[in-house]
């Protein structure tokens, strides 16, 4: 009987991902700081067929609307 691993890695930003098909791999990241680690994550997996991107961020959001 072959056995199964699943694997599950906490990590920093900007750390490599293991392989989707055997692990699961969660980055922890403060407020504010999970939208890099978004975009570089679907840039690596080739979610979107682009060649570059355009973000806008407004900064007038209050503290009280983005924790709601």
């Amino acid at each position: 009987m072959e056995e199964e691993i699943f694997l599950f890695a906490l990590t920093e930003l900007d750390c490599p991902r293991l392989p989707r098909n055997t692990a699961l791999t969660v980055t922890f990241a403060a407020p504010g700081d999970e939208l890099p680690q978004l975009l570089l994550d679907l840039r690596t997996e080739r979610a979107f067929n682009w060649k570059s991107a355009v973000i806008l961020h407004d900064n007038t959001l209050s503290g009280e609307f983005q924790n709601s």
